[in-house]
């Protein structure tokens, strides 16, 4: 049994690993650390916050559109991310008691992104019910800035 703990079989893995490899360019630049973009970056650590912070099956069912990606005045990166959600009482968990949940998660998710983009970030995220014309449905949301 492979145990990295023990050092059980770790050198039989090593082995195996350097057999497999084969000499060739590097398919990114050293200086590359993803091959993500920065609004990929960005859906996939709100993704991490609602699994994070929603229980059972609402994380999974939470849809997101970019609406605004752009330089603020400041120069301040400023997104406005909707999350879209199939029913209502998903829209409540989601956005907890008197705004709690979500504004948790877009303090989280401004604080992650300023870390890894090194700038400051306005972050809007906005909730709304998927099913029906959105413009029918009110929009809940949390700004912050960092």
């Amino acid at each position: 049994m492979l145990s990295a703990l023990s050092q059980e079989d770790v050198k039989i893995l090593k082995q195996y690993l350097l057999a497999q490899a084969r000499p060739g360019p590097w398919e990114f630049h050293s200086e590359v650390l993803t091959s993500q973009t920065p609004e990929e970056i960005c859906s996939n650590i709100i993704r991490e916050k609602l699994l994070e912070h929603l229980p059972q099956e609402v994380p999974y069912s939470v849809q997101q559109k970019t609406i605004v990606w752009e330089e603020g005045p400041s120069g301040q990166l400023v997104i406005v991310q909707r999350l879209l959600v199939p029913k209502e009482s998903h829209v409540r968990i989601l956005i907890g008691p008197k705004g709690s949940l979500i504004s948790l998660i877009a303090d989280e998710v401004g604080r992650d992104l300023m870390n890894i983009f090194l700038c400051d970030v306005q972050l809007h995220l906005s909730v709304k019910l998927f099913d029906g014309p959105p413009s029918a449905m009110p929009a809940h949301a949390a700004s912050r800035s960092y």
